[in-house]
């Protein structure tokens, strides 16, 4: 069976692979290793973008790779899951957690293009928690953007039907870099009409 992978780019978790403690460096390799979905090579296609983010379909603007690996899957391959997974500590999330615009001033074109599809939902978490730390906010906030994605998915005409004939099931985690847990749900279609944060 092959499944669809959406995952975030982990390009933040050199910086926490950098440290010095042997140890914690040898806890993390063995827990970033594959087996925490239970694949076999070959059992999955995976797309990896900053975010884990999925634009609704016609949003993806000028980088359609993920939606292009969407439709193959679904269409072609005929998978049964599509998984979107994204992890703590998230360099995405908390560059839109950022207070003031001036912090973001420095980021490329299309690197504010790729935010803008869930900064909505950021803004939401952080009206919404304002009395808690952005720490918490940060993590809040990866949640809701796994489940913006989630509900992108059934944007896409073909996930959409695909859904509601019970040939795919779309799923999400998110895995926890520092303590090596990975916390994981399905979206109940039947639920789908009520947006939380969008």
């Amino acid at each position: 069976m092959c499944r669809l992978v959406i995952y975030t780019n982990t390009g933040n978790s050199n910086r926490v692979l950098v440290r010095e403690e042997k140890e914690y460096y040898q806890r993390l390799v063995e827990c970033h290793k594959p087996k925490i979905l239970n694949l076999e090579l070959g059992e999955a296609i995976v797309v990896r973008n900053v975010g884990g983010f999925v634009a609704a379909y016609g949003e993806e603007g000028t980088c359609p790779s993920c939606h292009v690996a969407i439709e193959y899957a679904v269409k072609e391959l005929q998978i049964e899951h599509i998984l979107v997974i994204g992890h703590t500590d998230s360099d995405a999330i908390q560059s839109l957690m950022k207070v003031h615009d001036e912090e973001k001033s420095h980021f490329s074109e299309h690197f504010k293009n790729w935010l803008n599809l869930c900064e909505r939902t950021c803004e939401k978490v952080k009206q919404v928690h304002s009395s808690k730390s952005i720490a918490e906010q940060c993590t809040l906030c990866e949640k809701e953007c796994i489940d913006l994605s989630m509900q992108n998915l059934l944007t896409y005409p073909f996930v959409k039907e695909a859904v509601s004939a019970n040939k795919i099931s779309i799923h999400a985690g998110l895995y926890d870099m520092h303590n090596c847990t990975f916390d994981h749900g399905s979206l109940d279609y039947s639920d789908t009409e009520s947006e939380k944060y969008h």
